[in-house]
């Protein structure tokens, strides 16, 4: 059923090798300007929680949470809460979104949405995520393989220009250089997997939410990775064209799995380029690791 009938019902040396990458995805910067185009045009409420992250942070398991909580205060109700019902509860804020079908007005207040921007002063009310940008750079370069037919090697990926921003400015620019930290909830993705009630118990109080323990722990339950996996066999991924179905969007989700992956190469990078922020958020205590 296509998105919005859904809606109305609820290899050459690296420098060649990465011109053809980059060719293979002509329209993703694009993307982002039209992304960013419509969230500086939104008319924003008062009361509204814009989810926001650095990509492959978590935001699509919190969203997932939000949309158990929430799902109550819509006015059809579904027996399952799949990506597709997800993307219609907590939408993206983009011009994509609306065009498939998401009805931004009619969402249940406060409205819970999500974006990858750097640090606006016209969201009302704030819950970033924070993650390990070395597992961050590790789920992107398998996003990136997935979506976008990126052929080269993790190293290869962090050395490309395919990102348009990168995680170290992201954070900065929400915690570190943020002159108004009032309307902020900072959750660290580590702290969602050794605890998630504790964390959503903390985004339902910063939005405003009226839930029970019960509910929230219900919600964290639906949402859990193996669930998540499961709905995205069975139901795949939304609006969104799943490309490389040979690779899961919900992989592992763990922390500390990008030591699997790092060799010299890519610790050296990350330090050169990551480091100081790596440290500043805590994640390091020193360059020593």
């Amino acid at each position: 059923m296509a998105y919005n009938e859904h809606a109305n019902s609820l290899t050459g040396d690296k420098t060649d090798r990465f011109n053809r990458q980059t060719a293979m995805i002509p329209n993703l910067f694009g993307w982002f300007q039209r992304r960013d185009s419509f969230e500086n045009t939104f008319a924003y409420k008062p009361d509204d929680v814009v989810i926001v992250s650095y990509p492959k942070s978590g935001s699509t398991w919190v969203r997932f949470v939000m949309a158990h909580l929430l799902c109550g205060m819509f006015s059809r109700q579904h027996k399952e809460v799949d990506f597709l019902h997800m993307q219609l509860m907590v939408p993206e804020i983009s011009l994509d979104a609306y065009q498939n079908g998401v009805n931004f007005q009619s969402l249940p207040s406060p409205r819970m949405m999500r974006s990858h921007a750097l640090y606006s002063p016209r969201f009302p009310k704030v819950v970033y995520i924070l993650r390990d940008p070395r597992d961050v750079l590790v789920s992107y370069y398998y996003h990136f393989q997935k979506f976008h037919h990126f052929d080269g090697t993790l190293l290869d990926f962090m050395q490309s220009d395919v990102r348009k921003v990168e995680w170290d400015q992201h954070v900065n620019s929400w915690i570190f250089q943020n002159p108004w930290l009032g309307n902020l909830c900072t959750i660290r993705y580590e702290d969602m997997l050794n605890d998630a009630f504790v964390e959503v118990e903390k985004i339902v109080r910063f939005a405003g939410l009226d839930r029970t323990p019960a509910e929230i722990h219900g919600a964290v339950e639906k949402s859990g990775f193996n669930k998540l996996r499961e709905l995205e066999e069975r139901s795949g991924l939304g609006y969104v064209d799943d490309q490389n179905k040979e690779i899961r969007f919900i992989r592992e989700g763990k922390k500390g799995g990008w030591q699997e992956s790092f060799g010299r190469a890519e610790k050296a990078y990350v330090k050169e380029k990551l480091g100081t922020t790596l440290i500043r958020a805590g994640y390091e205590s020193s360059f020593l690791w």
